[in-house]
């Protein structure tokens, strides 16, 4: 397993009312799978490959901010997995996009276009072989 705590931004920075991070936990299946569309990009010579993934959670600052325990990662990602139930259904679209050396995940805030659209911060593809938390977030 490997944990993924990422930032999110959108496309449109003086749009507020979107999720502020994402908290996902990559299983061996999935891993291999983000690896395997990194070779195929370079392959085929392409940009990037973008797919639907349904898999991690989206969620505010508020959710974070209401965090009281310790500020041990693998803490924070368990609240946060747990509260994030209070931000289901924020987004829409939710996918994995991968390039040959890195991926990243995007979505669009419900009730949103694309001038909206949120991606969160690009993970390197190297980063699976390890296996400590990844948290791109500031505690």
């Amino acid at each position: 397993m490997k944990k993924l705590i990422l930032n999110v931004s959108c496309i449109d920075a003086s749009y507020n009312d979107t999720p502020d991070h994402f908290i996902i936990e990559l299983n061996a299946q999935q891993i291999e799978h983000i690896k395997k569309l990194s070779s195929i990009v370079k392959e085929q010579e392409a940009l990037s490959i973008r797919t639907l993934d349904f898999s991690g959670e989206y969620f505010s600052s508020l959710t974070l901010d209401s965090f009281n325990g310790s500020h041990v990662v693998e803490d924070l990602t368990e609240t946060a997995i747990e509260k994030s139930n209070d931000d289901s259904g924020l987004v829409e679209m939710p996918c994995l996009v991968v390039s040959e050396n890195e991926f990243e995940f995007t979505c669009i805030p419900k009730h949103c276009g694309d001038s909206e659209a949120c991606r969160t911060d690009s993970v390197a593809i190297k980063e699976l072989d390890t296996h400590s938390t990844y948290c791109a977030v500031t505690l």
